[in-house]
């Protein structure tokens, strides 16, 4: 009888912990967003995000917990702010050749030599790896947009968090060699990705027939 006292008497709500952030709001790749297009991203030998020698890029936090509101709405608010050099778990792309071409244009003025860098977004979501809209999650976090241009800026930009792994990146190409291109997307990107998309869908179909 004690021991059905004991099962049927309230338990104190401290005993359920809250929900996690993730839980309210997931941040997991299968239920946020989903590309068929590349991402790219510009860099240079002043980036502080660049490939390694595994080909894999890692963000600056690599290690930061976004498991809160207050975490992830200061990390993208420090993101959104071009001035401020704090690191975060993120790892920039755009989705638009003609943003990646004006920021390699303006960034090689005083940086020098660009690089682009392609990624398959489908490979990072079969691999069940984060990736976020930045629009969007501005929005859901209430971050200011700091250009007050009503979010312009951030509309084809997508977040891969913490590390980018070697299976996801397409290709490199010197910015310099693909400006001498007219249609440098259509001719060269395009091409590139949809050879590395057939590839990995070829694997995942042998994976699958295996199973």
């Amino acid at each position: 009888m004690a021991q059905a006292a004991i099962l049927t008497q309230n338990i104190p709500l401290e005993y359920f912990p809250a929900p996690t952030e993730e839980e309210i709001h997931p941040w997991y790749q299968a239920s946020r967003v989903v590309l068929s297009q590349p991402l790219l991203r510009t860099w240079d030998v002043h980036s502080a995000v660049q490939p390694t020698s595994t080909n894999c890029m890692y963000s600056r936090c690599p290690c930061q917990l976004l498991d809160t509101f207050e975490a992830r709405a200061l990390s993208l608010a420090i993101h959104a702010h071009d001035n401020n050099q704090t690191p975060t778990a993120y790892i920039s792309f755009t989705a638009c050749a003609r943003v990646a071409q004006r920021l390699a244009l303006t960034r090689a003025r005083t940086r020098g030599s660009q690089i682009l860098t392609v990624i398959n977004p489908r490979v990072r979501a079969a691999h069940g790896r984060y990736l976020i809209s930045t629009v969007s999650e501005m929005h859901y976090y209430g971050v200011r947009d700091p250009h007050e241009m009503s979010y312009q800026d951030y509309q084809d930009e997508y977040l891969c968090l913490w590390v980018v792994e070697e299976e996801e990146v397409v290709g490199h190409w010197e910015w310099d060699e693909l400006a001498e291109v007219d249609d440098w997307y259509e001719a060269i990107i395009l091409p590139a990705f949809r050879e590395h998309d057939e590839r990995f869908t070829a694997r995942l179909s042998g994976i699958v027939l295996d199973v």
